[in-house]
């Protein structure tokens, strides 16, 4: 039994360190001690965010669900949680890259720009017009 439990911990130790903040990285052996308790063999993740819960459970050998709203979350949970084989080939990886989605990138572009420009004129009233409606 050690010898499975110290490869899972291999295994779980490859998974990328996150920033995203409420990740659970930093406190995730707290809470495998208690849900180890517990005998079930799915886990929902309603709130997957850096997915390391998730990942971590999987390492456990149990089947994981995950949701979370941001799109990021939902990318990175189908390419590690769901999937245990494919694996992203040097052909895929140049592409990725390489390729210059331009259309995507001027849109992006355009978004900030009109963020800044009515933040701006958002600061600009209420320096002028601190008390007045408009």
């Amino acid at each position: 039994m050690q010898l499975e439990l110290q490869s899972e911990l291999d295994q779980f130790s490859r998974f990328p360190g996150s920033r995203y903040m409420g990740s659970k990285n930093k406190i995730i052996n707290e809470l495998w001690s208690i849900l180890r308790n517990y005998n079930f063999d799915t886990f929902f993740d309603a709130f997957a965010g850096s997915n390391v819960v998730s990942y971590f459970i999987k390492c456990q050998g149990k089947e994981v669900i995950t949701n979370d709203f941001m799109k990021i979350s939902y990318l990175a949970s189908k390419a590690i949680i769901e999937n245990s084989s494919i694996k992203i080939d040097g052909n895929e990886i140049d592409f990725i890259l390489t390729n210059k989605n331009k259309s995507n990138f001027q849109r992006i572009i355009f978004w900030i720009k009109l963020v800044l420009i009515s933040l701006s004129f958002k600061m600009n009233i209420k320096k002028r017009l601190p008390y007045q409606r408009l």
